[in-house]
């Protein structure tokens, strides 16, 4: 008897290890995408000229989004410029930033970023359900398995920008 629970315990154990793996594989795995969407997002967004040589985008907590997000400043720019990634901690140790992303954990950072480039000309991006609605300019979310986001034009409005084209139809809410 006691072996047959020592199989059915080693078997939930190794069950539970492998969700454990598959889970982290599919966060990753977001965090691919989500970088690749974030950069196909800049080419459909009417940004404000600026003298800077460089285009800022700045990760709020930790996540493998900054990793993903490195990896494709290596090889791309926006708009002709340079792409510097930037992680922080806290929300006021950000300074100007073209985009800043919030990670799921430090969502609860979001009025705080708000605050703070409140009239800059900066899109914040989330990837908690409702950030939308609460003032992120673009939010992340796992709708039936796939990566897609809402808009709130009205705030990337009231950073001094626009958005067109597909980043405008793909949107599954727009506020």
């Amino acid at each position: 008897m006691k072996s047959v629970f020592k199989i059915l315990f080693s078997l939930l154990v190794i069950t539970l290890v492998m969700a454990q793996e598959n889970n982290v594989a599919a966060q990753h795995l977001d965090a691919k995408y989500e970088a690749m969407f974030i950069y196909n997002f800049t080419k459909y967004i009417e940004w404000k000229e600026n003298d800077s040589e460089s285009f800022v985008i700045s990760v709020l907590g930790k996540g493998d989004i900054f990793d993903e997000l490195v990896e494709m400043a290596k090889t791309k720019k926006i708009s002709g410029k340079k792409i510097v990634i930037a992680s922080y901690v806290n929300a006021v140790d950000i300074t100007s930033s073209d985009m800043v992303f919030i990670t799921y954990k430090s969502s609860n950072q979001l009025s705080a970023i708000l605050d703070r480039m409140k009239g800059a000309p900066t899109i914040v991006i989330t990837e908690r359900p409702g950030l939308g609605e609460k003032g992120a300019g673009i939010n992340f979310l796992n709708r039936g398995g796939k990566l897609t986001y809402e808009l709130n034009k009205t705030m990337i409005k009231k950073s001094g920008m626009n958005t067109f084209g597909i980043l405008n139809q793909l949107a599954i809410v727009t506020f």
